[in-house]
C-alpha cells in the first residue's frame, strides 16, 4: 500500500481484466475512513490486490493437482494482519488481529478436519496454535513448553476460550498495548495511552491515504469512527461486542452493565502476561542488559523480572500519586519507568513534578527519556531537554532511538536538540549498508540506525518546513 499508484497500476492491476477492476466509486467504505477521491481509490486498490491474490492462490492449487499431489496436501492459507490499510495493521481492533484462515482437507483426510469440507466454525484460533496443529496431524506428541492448542488432528484438545495480542514498538514507533478476545468480546488494554493509534510512522506514512487522514484529523469535522483511530490519545481501556460491534467503533469500557465482564477480561489479561512472563514491559535497553546476565531469557529470574514489570505496568495506569511515588523509589528500573509513564498522565503538581525532576538523573536512561518527554511537554524544559540531547549522544543505539523519536514527537518543543539530531543522523548513516532492499535483512545495528533515521529526517523535516529558521 506504500507503493506508488502507477506502480500498483502496472504490477498487479495489470493481471486483472477491465471487469475484475474495482470502481472506486462503489467501494464499501469502512465508516473509519475519511471518504475522499484518493481514499476510495486505494481502498478500491486493496480490492484488487485481493482479487490478484485469489488468482495466484487459483495457479497455486492447479499446481498441486497437476502433479498430482492434491489428494495428498493439506493446504493452510492466512494472512499475517488482515491488511496494510491505516487501523488494520498495527492495531489490536479486529480489523488488524482477525485475519483469514481457510484449510483445504482432501477427502482422505477428512476425519482429522473438525467439520464438513465447505463449513465454516467460529473457534478460536491464534498463530502458536499452528506448530502443535501441524504435529497433531502428523500424529506427532505436542512439547509441553508449546503455549498453541492444536485445532486439526485427532485427539486435538477443547477449542481456546481466549487468543492474545500485542502492539509494541514497530520500527521507530513505541508503543505497549495488550488484547484478549473471547469469542464474543475483545478486551484491549492501552498501556501508553498518552500516544494515539496512528502515530507518524515513516514506512507507512509513504502511503497516500495516510496523508489524506493526517489532512483531515479534525475533532470538530470527523465522525466518532474516524477520531477513534486519528486522534491524539487512547482510551485505558477498550471493550467491544464483536456479535454486534464487528468494526469496533463502541467502546463498552464505561458501561455499568459491562463492569464484570470488563474485570473478568483485565484479569484474564493479566494472568496471561504473568503465565509467559511477557518482556514487552522492559524497556528494551534494560532487557539488552538484564538478560545479558543468563544464558536462558526464560530463566526463573527473567521470568520473574517480567512479571513483576507486567504488574507494574498495570499499576501504573489506576495507581494514586502517591501509589506512583512510591513506585518510583523502586529498586527496579522498569518499576521506576512505568510509575514516570503513570506520573505523566496526571496533572503536574508540587509532589509529581520534582519524582520527575529526580527522574532526570535516574541511573536507567529509559526512565530519564520519559521523565524528559513529560516535563518538556508540559514547558517545564530547562534541565529536561539536555537530557534528550545527551542520550542522542548515548553509544548504545536502543537509548538513541528511544530518545530520537522523543524528540521527533516533541516537534517544536525540542528545537535546541536540532545540531544533536542532524549528527546522529550523519552517524546513523554510517552504520547503514550502501543498498538496502524491501526484505530489510540486516544486523540488529543496522535495523535500529534504520529506524533513527526514519526519526531523526522527519523531525528535521518538520522543523525545516517551521516558521522559524533552522540554526
Amino acid at each position: 500500500m506504500v507503493w506508488p499508484y502507477k506502480k500498483f497500476q502496472s504490477d498487479v492491476q495489470s493481471k486483472l481484466s477491465p471487469a475484475k477492476i474495482h470502481d472506486a466509486d462503489e467501494a464499501p467504505l469502512p465508516p473509519y475512513y475519511p471518504d475522499t477521491p484518493i481514499i476510495r481509490r486505494d481502498w478500491a486498490r486493496f480490492y484488487d490486490c485481493v482479487t490478484v491474490m485469489d488468482q495466484q492462490v487459483g495457479a497455486i492449487l492447479q499446481q498441486l493437482k497437476d502433479d498430482g499431489l492434491a489428494d495428498d496436501t493439506i493446504v493452510f492459507f492466512f494472512s499475517d494482519h488482515g491488511s496494510g490499510m491505516p487501523r488494520h495493521k498495527r492495531a489490536l481492533f479486529d480489523t488488524g488481529m482477525h485475519v483469514p484462515l481457510l484449510v483445504r482437507v482432501p477427502p482422505k483426510y477428512q476425519h482429522l478436519a473438525p467439520g464438513r469440507a465447505g463449513t465454516s466454525t467460529d473457534r478460536l484460533v491464534s498463530f502458536v496454535d499452528f506448530p502443535p496443529t501441524v504435529l497433531n496431524l502428523c500424529g506427532q506428541s505436542v512439547p509441553d513448553y508449546m503455549q498453541g492448542q492444536a485445532f486439526l488432528g485427532e485427539r486435538a484438545p477443547a477449542e481456546r476460550e481466549f487468543a492474545f495480542g500485542h502492539r509494541d514498538r514497530v520500527d521507530e514507533a513505541f508503543d505497549c498495548a495488550r488484547s484478549v478476545r473471547s469469542r464474543d468480546f475483545l478486551y484491549i488494554r492501552n498501556f501508553m495511552p498518552h500516544l494515539g493509534y496512528n502515530q507518524p510512522t515513516a514506512w507507512p506514512d509513504q502511503g497516500d491515504i495516510r496523508g489524506q487522514i493526517y489532512g483531515l484529523t479534525n475533532r470538530e469535522t470527523m465522525t466518532a469512527a474516524q477520531w477513534q483511530f486519528a486522534g491524539p490519545t487512547r482510551p485505558r481501556e477498550e471493550l467491544y461486542d464483536c456479535r454486534t460491534d464487528p468494526l469496533n467503533l463502541y467502546n463498552l469500557a464505561g458501561s455499568d452493565e459491562q463492569q464484570r465482564l470488563l474485570s473478568s477480561m483485565r484479569a484474564v489479561l493479566a494472568d496471561s502476561m504473568q503465565q509467559y512472563g511477557d518482556r514487552g514491559f522492559i524497556p528494551e535497553s534494560l532487557l539488552q542488559t538484564r538478560l545479558a546476565g543468563t544464558n536462558d531469557a526464560t530463566s526463573d529470574d527473567a521470568q520473574d523480572a517480567r512479571g513483576v514489570a507486567s504488574a507494574a505496568a498495570f499499576k501504573s495506569g489506576v495507581s494514586s500519586v502517591s501509589e506512583l511515588l512510591k513506585l518510583h523509589k523502586s529498586s527496579d528500573a522498569a518499576l521506576r519507568y512505568w510509575a514516570v509513564i503513570g506520573l505523566g498522565r496526571m496533572k503536574m503538581n508540587w509532589q509529581i513534578i520534582p519524582a520527575l525532576l529526580t527522574g532526570l538523573s535516574d541511573t536507567e536512561w529509559a526512565v530519564r527519556i520519559e521523565a524528559a518527554r513529560i516535563l518538556t511537554r508540559n514547558q517545564i524544559p530547562d534541565s529536561a531537554l539536555p537530557v534528550l540531547i545527551e542520550a542522542v549522544r548515548h553509544k548504545d543505539l536502543n537509548v538513541v532511538l528511544h530518545a530520537v523519536r522523543t524528540i521527533e514527537l516533541l516537534g517544536d518543543r525540542a528545537r535546541p536538540a536540532i545540531a544533536s539530531v542532524k549528527n546522529v543522523a550523519k552517524r546513523c548513516q554510517s552504520i547503514l549498508p550502501t543498498e538496502t532492499t524491501a526484505t530489510f535483512v540486516q544486523s540488529a545495528e543496522q535495523d535500529l540506525a534504520m529506524f533513527i533515521s526514519f526519526s531523526a529526517n522527519a523531525f528535521l523535516l518538520g522543523r525545516a518546513n517551521a516558521d522559524q529558521p533552522v540554526p
